[in-house]
């Protein structure tokens, strides 16, 4: 069953093979082939040679009537005029308010009630109309925690509308913060 032709037709292969591995690995192209000239040449551009691949067409422009996107404020509601210097302190703000007695003693107790869970160190608060002012009294560290914890839900995160803070003062080892929080009250 052994015929002479079967080792020729292996080999001859095998030398194609190689040669369209040569070819393709080093990116040979008609214009440079990667090959020596002769006789294989042509067998070699026939084994590499193959039809162009998928091209993308530029992107049709858009028409000049098409619509303006969105603005932020529309798709967000209205953006708040950002802070500046001319913006009020906010203890002064807190400050002009007149203290509704009902309201302050009630949201009083819910901060502290709030903020004892938390152990944060809440030397004072006071409230007035729609803001209440918080002291918080304690080292650098213990301050540091207390306002990551009344950013927390169970702080006063959906409970406030905003928290203000004010820099801290400094005394020794003892660091003293005053945050005015601003509360959203139904039209009395």
């Amino acid at each position: 069953m052994f015929t002479p032709r079967l080792p020729l037709l292996v080999g001859g292969a095998a030398a194609v093979a190689a040669l369209a591995y040569v070819a393709l690995r080093d990116g040979a192209s008609p214009e440079s082939p990667a090959i020596s000239q002769g006789s294989t040449e042509q067998y070699a551009r026939a084994a590499i040679s193959a039809p162009a691949g998928p091209t993308l067409s530029p992107a049709p422009e858009a028409p000049s009537s098409a619509p303006a996107a969105p603005s932020v404020a529309a798709v967000t509601g209205p953006v708040p005029a950002p802070v500046s210097a001319a913006s009020p302190d906010p203890g002064e703000a807190y400050v002009a308010q007149d203290r509704d007695p009902a309201w302050a003693r009630a949201t009083e107790q819910q901060i502290r009630t709030r903020l004892a869970k938390l152990r944060v160190p809440l030397e004072a608060v006071e409230c007035r109309h729609d803001q209440c002012e918080l002291v918080l009294a304690g080292t650098t560290e213990a301050i540091s925690d207390s306002l990551a914890q009344l950013e927390t839900a169970d702080g006063l995160n959906g409970f406030a509308r905003s928290i203000r803070l004010t820099a801290p003062v400094q005394q020794g080892e003892r660091m003293t913060l005053r945050a005015y929080a601003q509360f959203d009250r139904a039209a009395d």
